[in-house]
């Protein structure tokens, strides 16, 4: 239940852009809206890139 409220409640980061994640081992890479960011487990920070919307 908790899940689908957070989903689609209209002040949730959800409904008004796009989230995207994909895990890999040693790494995770986010898309939260036109900004990609890739997290390495155990390394230094992290960095993001502007994806060109098309």
């Amino acid at each position: 239940m908790t899940n689908h409220c957070i989903s689609t409640h209209p002040h949730s980061p959800f409904v008004s852009r796009l989230v995207v994640q994909r895990t890999e081992p040693g790494l995770r890479r986010t898309l939260v809206g036109s900004t990609l960011t890739n997290a390495r487990t155990g390394g230094p920070g992290m960095n993001g890139k502007r994806v060109p919307r098309s």
